[in-house]
Protein backbone atom coordinates (compact mmCIF):
# COMPACT_ATOMS: atom_id res chain seq x y z
CA UNK A 1 0.00 0.00 0.00
CA UNK A 2 1.53 3.31 -1.03
CA UNK A 3 1.90 6.13 1.47
CA UNK A 4 -0.72 8.88 1.19
CA UNK A 5 -1.20 12.35 2.59
CA UNK A 6 -4.49 12.21 4.51
CA UNK A 7 -5.72 15.78 4.27
CA UNK A 8 -8.51 15.89 1.74
CA UNK A 9 -7.39 17.47 -1.49
CA UNK A 10 -10.52 17.01 -3.57
CA UNK A 11 -14.21 16.76 -2.76
CA UNK A 12 -15.87 13.61 -4.07
CA UNK A 13 -19.42 12.93 -5.23
CA UNK A 14 -21.08 9.63 -4.33
CA UNK A 15 -21.50 7.34 -7.36
CA UNK A 16 -25.10 6.39 -6.44
CA UNK A 17 -27.82 7.07 -3.86
CA UNK A 18 -26.63 4.49 -1.29
CA UNK A 19 -22.92 5.36 -1.08
CA UNK A 20 -22.70 8.51 1.05
CA UNK A 21 -20.92 6.82 3.97
CA UNK A 22 -18.25 5.15 1.89
CA UNK A 23 -17.76 8.35 -0.12
CA UNK A 24 -17.32 10.29 3.13
CA UNK A 25 -14.71 7.66 4.05
CA UNK A 26 -12.98 8.13 0.69
CA UNK A 27 -12.80 11.89 1.31
CA UNK A 28 -11.47 11.34 4.84
CA UNK A 29 -8.76 8.97 3.59
CA UNK A 30 -8.11 11.09 0.47
CA UNK A 31 -8.52 8.06 -1.78
CA UNK A 32 -10.75 7.98 -4.89
CA UNK A 33 -14.17 6.49 -4.12
CA UNK A 34 -13.87 3.74 -6.74
CA UNK A 35 -10.66 2.50 -5.07
CA UNK A 36 -12.43 2.39 -1.69
CA UNK A 37 -15.40 0.51 -3.16
CA UNK A 38 -12.98 -1.99 -4.70
CA UNK A 39 -11.32 -2.37 -1.29
CA UNK A 40 -14.75 -3.02 0.30
CA UNK A 41 -15.27 -5.88 -2.16
CA UNK A 42 -18.80 -4.85 -3.18
CA UNK A 43 -20.66 -1.78 -4.38
CA UNK A 44 -23.51 -1.90 -1.86
CA UNK A 45 -26.13 -2.31 -4.59
CA UNK A 46 -27.71 -5.58 -3.43
CA UNK A 47 -31.37 -5.14 -2.58
CA UNK A 48 -31.81 -6.68 0.85
CA UNK A 49 -34.94 -4.85 1.99
CA UNK A 50 -37.28 -5.06 -1.03
CA UNK A 51 -40.18 -3.61 0.97
CA UNK A 52 -38.33 -0.28 1.43
CA UNK A 53 -37.95 2.60 -1.04
CA UNK A 54 -34.66 3.58 -2.69
CA UNK A 55 -31.99 3.90 -1.37
CA UNK A 56 -32.94 2.29 1.97
CA UNK A 57 -33.68 -1.02 0.21
CA UNK A 58 -29.96 -1.38 -0.68
CA UNK A 59 -27.26 -3.15 1.31
CA UNK A 60 -25.07 -0.07 1.30
CA UNK A 61 -22.05 -0.19 3.61
CA UNK A 62 -22.00 -1.09 7.29
CA UNK A 63 -20.00 1.13 9.64
CA UNK A 64 -17.83 -1.86 10.59
CA UNK A 65 -16.75 -2.19 6.95
CA UNK A 66 -15.63 1.44 7.09
CA UNK A 67 -13.77 0.80 10.35
CA UNK A 68 -11.93 -2.14 8.75
CA UNK A 69 -10.91 -0.12 5.69
CA UNK A 70 -9.81 2.83 7.84
CA UNK A 71 -7.76 0.48 10.05
CA UNK A 72 -5.94 -0.85 6.98
CA UNK A 73 -4.99 2.74 6.22
CA UNK A 74 -3.68 3.18 9.77
CA UNK A 75 -6.61 5.05 11.26
CA UNK A 76 -8.46 4.16 14.45
CA UNK A 77 -12.04 5.41 14.70
CA UNK A 78 -13.77 6.77 17.79
CA UNK A 79 -17.55 7.35 17.82
CA UNK A 80 -18.90 10.55 19.37
CA UNK A 81 -22.68 10.75 19.89
CA UNK A 82 -24.47 14.09 19.66
CA UNK A 83 -27.16 12.96 22.12
CA UNK A 84 -25.84 9.83 23.86
CA UNK A 85 -28.52 7.32 24.85
CA UNK A 86 -28.54 4.35 27.18
CA UNK A 87 -30.69 1.23 26.81
CA UNK A 88 -31.71 -0.81 29.85
CA UNK A 89 -32.10 -4.59 29.92
CA UNK A 90 -35.88 -4.18 29.61
CA UNK A 91 -35.28 -2.17 26.38
CA UNK A 92 -36.14 1.21 27.93
CA UNK A 93 -34.27 3.93 26.03
CA UNK A 94 -33.29 7.20 27.66
CA UNK A 95 -30.94 10.04 26.81
CA UNK A 96 -27.71 10.03 28.77
CA UNK A 97 -26.64 13.63 28.36
CA UNK A 98 -24.68 15.33 31.09
CA UNK A 99 -24.86 18.80 29.53
CA UNK A 100 -27.70 20.97 30.75
CA UNK A 101 -28.83 22.41 27.41
CA UNK A 102 -28.92 21.65 23.69
CA UNK A 103 -26.46 24.52 23.22
CA UNK A 104 -23.93 22.78 25.48
CA UNK A 105 -24.52 19.43 23.73
CA UNK A 106 -23.84 21.00 20.35
CA UNK A 107 -20.81 22.89 21.73
CA UNK A 108 -19.22 19.59 22.84
CA UNK A 109 -19.96 17.96 19.46
CA UNK A 110 -18.63 20.93 17.49
CA UNK A 111 -15.51 21.12 19.69
CA UNK A 112 -14.66 17.51 18.76
CA UNK A 113 -15.36 18.22 15.08
CA UNK A 114 -13.20 21.36 15.02
CA UNK A 115 -10.18 19.39 16.25
CA UNK A 116 -10.50 16.34 14.01
CA UNK A 117 -11.29 14.75 10.66
CA UNK A 118 -13.79 12.00 10.02
CA UNK A 119 -17.40 11.28 9.19
CA UNK A 120 -20.60 12.80 10.56
CA UNK A 121 -23.70 10.59 10.34
CA UNK A 122 -27.26 11.70 10.68
CA UNK A 123 -30.70 11.78 9.19
CA UNK A 124 -31.38 13.37 5.81
CA UNK A 125 -34.73 14.19 4.23
CA UNK A 126 -35.78 10.59 3.51
CA UNK A 127 -33.01 8.40 4.86
CA UNK A 128 -29.78 8.24 6.84
CA UNK A 129 -26.90 10.30 5.48
CA UNK A 130 -23.16 10.79 6.05
CA UNK A 131 -20.77 13.62 5.24
CA UNK A 132 -17.03 14.17 5.57
CA UNK A 133 -15.83 16.41 8.42
CA UNK A 134 -12.58 18.32 8.16
CA UNK A 135 -12.03 20.42 11.28
CA UNK A 136 -15.67 21.50 11.56
CA UNK A 137 -16.32 21.97 7.85
CA UNK A 138 -18.71 19.42 6.32
CA UNK A 139 -18.35 18.16 2.75
CA UNK A 140 -21.57 16.60 1.47
CA UNK A 141 -21.02 13.76 -1.04
CA UNK A 142 -24.43 14.40 -2.63
CA UNK A 143 -24.42 15.84 -6.14
CA UNK A 144 -25.50 19.21 -4.66
CA UNK A 145 -21.99 19.37 -3.26
CA UNK A 146 -22.65 21.58 -0.26
CA UNK A 147 -19.70 22.60 1.90
CA UNK A 148 -20.71 24.17 5.19
CA UNK A 149 -19.82 24.66 8.83
CA UNK A 150 -21.05 22.12 11.38
CA UNK A 151 -23.67 23.93 13.44
CA UNK A 152 -27.39 23.38 14.06
CA UNK A 153 -28.51 26.23 11.79
CA UNK A 154 -26.40 25.21 8.78
CA UNK A 155 -27.33 21.53 9.15
CA UNK A 156 -31.05 22.33 9.44
CA UNK A 157 -30.89 24.52 6.30
CA UNK A 158 -29.77 21.39 4.45
CA UNK A 159 -32.24 19.02 6.17
CA UNK A 160 -29.34 17.14 7.76
CA UNK A 161 -29.72 16.18 11.41
CA UNK A 162 -26.44 14.81 12.83
CA UNK A 163 -26.51 11.97 15.34
CA UNK A 164 -22.86 10.89 15.64
CA UNK A 165 -19.41 11.49 14.27
CA UNK A 166 -16.56 9.09 13.71
CA UNK A 167 -13.21 10.67 14.61
CA UNK A 168 -10.21 9.34 12.69
CA UNK A 169 -6.89 9.16 14.55
CA UNK A 170 -3.61 7.79 13.17
CA UNK A 171 -2.40 4.58 14.77
CA UNK A 172 1.04 3.03 14.58
CA UNK A 173 0.09 -0.66 14.53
Amino acid sequence: MKKRHYLMKKRQIKPNNWSCSITALAMTLNIPILEIIKEAGHDGSDIIFPHLEEPMCRKGFHSQELVKIAWRHRFAITPIELFPRILSNDRTLTEFVWETSDTMVWARFIDFANRTIGIVEGRGINCDHAVHNSHGILYDPDPSGDIYQLCPIECKKRNFYPTRMWIFTRHGL
